[in-house]
């Protein structure tokens, strides 16, 4: 947690678009996280190029991250017509996990996250991995992410196979309209 949080603020109504990026190790191309305190809310990254998402080897190298290691609260994130040239680790990567940079023991949540039209030109189809939390006295599921029209060198993912997602402790995710896991009953 911060001593001071007079600099802990919401984060809304942010538009990045027309933006060529480019990301070396280590890291991830475009990335909401780690240290999210406050609400953020109401993002949409658009028309945007990914030149260059390097293999880092550990818990990096996503072409698009949102990794939620507080307390805070992302939720209606919207990436739009974004081309990526090529994802050698991982295309998508949402967490809700421990990190070294905080020690912030409740997590907050991750949830009604949108992608649509997201292009990758070149390379292999890379995972893409979903991911809440679990202790033996809390649980966080991130839940309503939709996948809509992706494709991998012209060929659209019709299913989450195709996609190559993985989930855990995630429900209501959704590719073209379709649900592809709900939350279990145990």
């Amino acid at each position: 947690m911060i001593a001071d949080t007079s600099t802990v603020r919401d984060v809304t109504k942010v538009y990045a678009h027309n933006n060529v990026l480019w990301n070396a190790e280590p890291g991830n191309a475009i990335e909401l996280g780690y240290g999210l305190q406050s609400e953020i809310h109401d993002l949409v990254f658009e028309d945007c190029d990914i030149i260059h998402c390097q293999y880092e080897g550990n818990m990096g190298g996503a072409a698009i991250s949102i990794h939620q290691a507080d307390g805070g609260h992302v939720h209606d994130v919207h990436y739009r017509n974004i081309r990526v040239e090529q994802a050698e680790q991982k295309l998508f990567d949402i967490k809700v996990l421990l990190c070294k940079y905080t020690q912030q023991v409740a997590k907050g949540e991750i949830n009604d996250i949108h992608f649509d039209n997201i292009q990758v030109l070149n390379g292999d189809i890379p995972v893409s991995l979903i991911r809440g939390y679990q202790t033996p006295t809390e649980e966080v599921r991130v839940h309503d992410i939709t996948f809509d029209n992706i494709t991998f060198m012209g060929q659209k993912c019709e299913t989450w196979q195709d996609l190559r997602l993985v989930t855990e402790l995630a429900n209501d995710i959704y590719v073209n309209g379709v649900r592809t896991c709900k939350q279990m009953k145990f």
